[in-house]
């Protein structure tokens, strides 16, 4: 019988976007995020191990993924990572369904809850996970191997998040030069935990609007990388948002002042979007329709501020709001988002085990 997680995607208020360049190939990123867990976009996925040579049969969304795919090459590298740091997993065969309620590949995060719900997956199927199995931390750090924002999918609260970067990129050791112990224990700083749960603010409402659904041209991994190699103020962004931003924004949750996180984090999201477009060639994910969005919500809040959105690599928003001001704000942009898929969700807990398998 296999094993099945349901894991939900997260909304990122303060972005990932970039990785530590020594430990590029562990997904330790630059800085830390802040993300909120999303409750209704989920993936769903089964597991089936047996002892074997490590081979994998991959199915996504109904189609059987060919080893020559790039969402196979994603799995294969992350079972080849995972490897590494706990032999054993080399020694069997994977059956592996997975399905997502939303969109893949258009800025919805579903690497996040795609790597999330694998790994979690893994480690519940595998009788010698065990040890690990109920530690969030270390579950958290194996899923940021296959994709970094999956690291705040996992914990089980949900909720605010946060994925600590670990180490500073400025100023740490080449992993080439490490013993396997210290190299373990630098691999597994990195992890997400939940500051505050669903519960700590019930009013926040998360719209999701499909205005390009569509895979992306550039792929966030490519994206991040060549903003920062080619941004030559792409440190110093990075540096600001750690030392400067992460603060006021937790506070502003845990204050529930929605206000000064709204202007936070849409500040955080146009950010993003400079460094992309300071990249070299420019990047550039947002569209015609993603700006007309970003304009109504500032007519928006000339008063009273009543949402705030947020973009991660891709043209589709995401609008927080209040749910008093939810009919409001959906009436406003109607004239831009006219007949878009709208997925209107709250703030949910993390990954957990289902009974009901794909398989």
């Amino acid at each position: 019988m296999p094993t099945t997680v349901i894991a939900p995607t997260n909304i990122a208020v303060l972005k990932y976007w970039g990785k530590n360049p020594l430990w590029e190939d562990y997904n330790i990123p630059t800085k830390s995020s802040l993300s909120f867990t999303i409750e209704s976009l989920y993936t769903i996925t089964s597991v089936e191990a047996k002892r074997g040579s490590g081979q994998i049969s991959f199915k996504l969304n109904g189609k059987i993924k060919e080893k020559s795919s790039k969402e196979s090459a994603y799995v294969i590298e992350f079972f080849e990572k995972v490897g590494r740091f706990f032999s054993f997993v080399n020694f069997h065969d994977y059956k592996i369904e997975s399905i997502n309620n939303f969109p893949i590949a258009a800025g919805f995060a579903s690497s996040a809850s795609g790597f999330a719900a694998l790994t979690k997956a893994i480690v519940g199927e595998l009788v010698e996970f065990e040890p690990i199995c109920g530690s969030d931390v270390r579950v958290s750090a194996i899923a940021r191997l296959g994709s970094g924002s999956a690291a705040r999918s996992i914990p089980s609260n949900g909720g605010f998040v946060i994925w600590g970067r670990g180490i500073d990129f400025r100023n740490c050791p080449n992993p080439a030069d490490l013993p396997k112990n210290e190299l373990e224990r630098i691999a597994f700083s990195s992890y997400a935990e939940t500051l505050f749960g669903p519960d700590h603010w019930p009013e926040l409402s998360i719209i999701y609007i499909e205005i390009e659904p569509k895979e992306k041209k550039i792929s966030s991994r490519v994206g991040m990388k060549a903003t920062a190699e080619t941004n030559p103020l792409y440190a110093t962004w990075a540096e600001y948002e750690e030392n400067e931003v992460k603060e006021s924004m937790i506070s502003s949750v845990k204050k529930r002042r929605f206000s000064v996180l709204a202007r936070l984090m849409m500040r955080s999201s146009n950010s993003l979007h400079a460094m992309c477009f300071g990249a070299y060639p420019p990047l550039m994910y947002l569209n015609d329709k993603s700006i007309n969005i970003i304009n109504a919500i500032h007519e928006l809040n000339a008063k009273k501020t009543q949402a705030a959105y947020t973009f991660d690599a891709g043209p589709n928003p995401v609008i927080i709001t209040l749910r008093r001001y939810q009919k409001e704000v959906l009436s406003i942009l109607q004239e831009t988002i006219k007949n878009q898929k709208v997925h209107i969700s709250e703030v949910g807990k993390g990954a957990y085990f289902c009974d009901e398998h794909l398989f």
